[in-house]
This record gives C-alpha cells, sequence and structure tokens, in this order.
C-alpha cells in the first residue's frame, strides 16, 4: 500500500543522503546496483557472493541486496574492507588494507573511521587515537619509525595537531608544546608539580599526560610493553 511504499521511498533517501560525503571507496553506485524493491522485513539475511559491475567482488552476509552483517569486500585497485556491514554500509568493527601494505582498523560508520582507531603504514609509522570520518579528532598518539625514538602525543583536529602536546624522544625526555593546524607555535616551559600535573602560566594539565609520557605509547598501542 501507500503506507509501505512511503517507509520504503523515505529509507532510500536516507541511503542515497548517507553517500552524498562519499568514500573513495564506499560508492552508493554500488549500493544502488544490489537493492531490491520487496519490503526489508520480508526479507532472510543470507550468505553470498556478488560481483559489481565496478569489479569489486562482495562475499558475506546480505539483508535483501543490502550488505548487512559480517563481509569482506575488495576492489579491482586490490583495497579490501573486511568487517561489520549495516544496510549496505561500513559499520561497525573492520579492517581496510591498501595494496601498499598500509592499513586503517577500528569503528567504521557510514564507511568511514569514526571513534578509537589505528592507521599503520608500510613504513613503520603508526597513529592510535580518535578519529572523526577518516580524520585525526580528538587525542592520539603518532609514533615515527625512527632511532632514537620520536612520537608525538596529543590533541588533532580535522588531521592535523591542534592544541597541546608532548613531543617524546625517549623515557627521560620530552617537551610540551601548543599546536595549531598542524604548526607548533610555542613549546611551553613549565615545571612538573607532581606525577600527574604540568604547571604552566598558572594553568594544570592532567588529561592523558604524567611526568614520563612514555606510557602514552604503551596505553594507545604503538609501542610494545616492554620497551
Amino acid at each position: 500500500n501507500f503506507l509501505n511504499k512511503f517507509k520504503e521511498r523515505r529509507f532510500y533517501l536516507i541511503l542515497q543522503g548517507k553517500s552524498r560525503e562519499e568514500n573513495t571507496q564506499f560508492k552508493f553506485s554500488e549500493l544502488k546496483e544490489t537493492l531490491q524493491k520487496k519490503p526489508l522485513k520480508q526479507l532472510e539475511q543470507k550468505y553470498d557472493t556478488y560481483e559489481y559491475k565496478s569489479g569489486a567482488v562482495y562475499t558475506g552476509q546480505w539483508l535483501g541486496g543490502l550488505r548487512h552483517g559480517q563481509g569482506k569486500m575488495q576492489w579491482p585497485n586490490n583495497v579490501v574492507y573486511q568487517g561489520m556491514w549495516s544496510y549496505g554500509y561500513a559499520e561497525g568493527e573492520g579492517l581496510l588494507t591498501y595494496p601498499t601494505g598500509d592499513y586503517m582498523k577500528g569503528k567504521f560508520i557510514n564507511g568511514k573511521l569514526n571513534g578509537f582507531g589505528t592507521f599503520s603504514w608500510k613504513n613503520g609509522c603508526i597513529y592510535s587515537g580518535f578519529y572523526k570520518n577518516d580524520l585525526k579528532n580528538g587525542f592520539g598518539v603518532f609514533l615515527w619509525k625512527t632511532k632514537p625514538l620520536l612520537a608525538f602525543a596529543g590533541f588533532w583536529v580535522d588531521g592535523k595537531q591542534n592544541g597541546i602536546g608532548i613531543k617524546i624522544k625517549n623515557k627521560e625526555e620530552s617537551s610540551f608544546g601548543l599546536w595549531k593546524e598542524g604548526k607548533l607555535q610555542n613549546w611551553l616551559s613549565g615545571f612538573w608539580e607532581s606525577e600527574k600535573y604540568f604547571k604552566h602560566d598558572q594553568l594544570k594539565y592532567k588529561s592523558f599526560f604524567k611526568k614520563e609520557p612514555i606510557h602514552l605509547l604503551k596505553m594507545f598501542h604503538v609501542l610494545d610493553k616492554d620497551k
């Protein structure tokens, strides 16, 4: 009847609206290719493999014509996503790997990394922290593959360091600084009032920071605990 058709049309528009901020991999055109006319409540979940016109191949769970549940998608450029799907989109815990050897893992929403996640580069660099729409946002730790050790622990906005952070060289040596749009504005001189508080210009910084911020690298799984 008209009401059911309206509900299905509304659901389709929601899916279409979610695709407006397109990920480089997850395309609405692929989702649209397998849509079915039957109401979702009349369908049962099944396991199957489908090859898209683009050459991408999906193997996993379906609900009607929508990827829904656990599944794996591989594109012609050898990018692979494996993890959870919801109504056609990568949603939930997942792993996205690139042919270069780089990978990103964590919680995906609408095909993009959101919340806590990790990006690892083939060259050994690694970022572990919070994301919003595939960009570093919030607190996170970036470790460069260098000797001696070099890392940044602090706050990010839209993929760039923004706010207070710590440059970590080793267990004993670290420096507080203030960043804006990825650029260091100035170093913050001060002193440790205790193991957990750093004082600068009458301000106390606690948050994740401690006198030996090397623990951050262990907490965010970017450094082995025995190092």
